[in-house]
């Protein structure tokens, strides 16, 4: 996955994904996540790295959200199941 840097939208929902690999670390230029409907109990810090814009998270069974996501006003566009956060000049959806 690493050596794809040039990604900028990857589209995983309804996969029954569990885990994100490090190597999504990797991805610079990775700007629109989708992640919707799966079994995702966690979001590894790697992401703090990247420069997501898009972040949807719905209908996965994360318990903590991380840090990083509640506090970084870089994501435009941040979805979940409920709402865990608010930012001012984003579009939080739920």
């Amino acid at each position: 996955m690493g050596s794809l840097t040039s990604l900028e939208s990857i589209y995983l929902s309804y996969n029954q994904v569990e885990s994100l690999p490090v190597s999504f670390g990797n991805l610079k230029n990775l700007r629109s996540l989708y992640l919707k409907n799966n079994n995702l109990k966690s979001i590894p810090d790697i992401f703090k790295t990247l420069k997501l814009s898009t972040f949807d998270l719905r209908n996965n069974p994360i318990k903590d959200i991380p840090i990083f996501l509640k506090e970084n006003s870089k994501f435009k566009r941040v979805f979940s199941t409920k709402p865990f956060f608010s930012l001012e000049n984003s579009k939080i959806s739920n």
